[in-house]
């Protein structure tokens, strides 16, 4: 993480990293080589000017071909609590990153079994089958590739009564703000 990847700084690439504040607080952060503890990560590239990702392995249904979309790689949370507040964090940001940047759709190649953490996010099977690919651009590792409307979202989730509607949705973040030119 200290040297970002050639992924990282494309011109719709955005890493989006989750720190601890109680590190922060103890450990005064420098603008370079910081010493926060890093609680999880994620990658989103958009496909205004290149190929998702995920396109290496698939073809898109022809129904996506004219959309904007943003798929969500290199997701990693450390365990336990912080990590589960941490994903919470990064689904929000994730979000609310396609809101700004008017992506209809987000992606996500989930492996056996982290698929059930997005099906439990309401995001739906890409392809109807439900079946698992194998990816060549992962390491040839079987993933479902699972989708969700950033539009409906929000009604999905309060139709739903999701249990995270209010964190993601409702509640302001100071730490999760995004802007119009990123954040």
């Amino acid at each position: 993480m200290a040297i970002p990847e050639t992924a990282d700084t494309g011109p719709d690439s955005y890493v989006l990293l989750v720190e601890s504040k109680t590190d922060a607080q103890e450990k005064p952060m420098r603008k370079r080589g910081g010493r926060c503890k890093i609680l999880g990560t994620m990658r989103i590239h958009v496909n205004r000017h290149h190929p998702l990702p995920l396109e290496s392995t698939i073809q898109l249904p022809e129904q996506f071909k004219n959309q904007t979309l943003a798929e969500a790689v290199r997701f990693a949370v450390t365990d336990g609590q912080p990590g589960q507040q941490a994903r919470n964090a990064l689904f929000k940001a994730f979000y609310l990153m396609c809101l700004i940047l008017s992506v209809d759709r987000m992606i996500v190649c989930a492996r056996f079994p982290l698929q059930k953490l997005y099906l439990g996010l309401l995001f739906e099977d890409l392809f109807p089958a439900g079946d698992f690919i194998e990816m060549k651009h992962i390491g040839n590792v079987p993933h479902r590739v699972l989708t969700q409307s950033v539009l409906q979202f929000e009604s999905l989730w309060r139709e739903s009564q999701h249990p995270l509607y209010d964190f993601v949705v409702c509640t302001y973040h100071l730490d999760i703000a995004i802007t119009s030119d990123g954040f």
